[in-house]
């Protein structure tokens, strides 16, 4: 599913201005799908430490909220997806 369309052209222009491939990765996951996890930058993406990943992000200047989920594991684990 593609979560562009909800999205200002002025907050995507912003998105893809995003060059950096740790953030674009998050950026990018988060717009195709909507939400990303700690779970899924860890193994999809290969990230030790996730967080990191999103801060990168919100250093860029793009808002992200976190929330929990339940990973693979039956644990709570965080999301990311794009804030105000």
């Amino acid at each position: 599913m593609n979560y562009t369309k909800q999205l200002s052209d002025k907050f995507l222009a912003l998105c893809k201005s995003v060059t950096a491939k740790r953030p674009k990765a998050v950026i990018d996951h988060i717009l195709q799908y909507g939400f990303v996890t700690t779970e899924e930058l860890k193994e999809k993406y290969g990230y030790n430490h996730p967080p990191r990943a999103a801060r990168d992000v919100r250093e860029h200047g793009i808002p992200l909220i976190t929330f929990r989920v339940t990973g693979s594991d039956n644990r709570k684990i965080a999301a990311y997806k794009f804030g105000n």
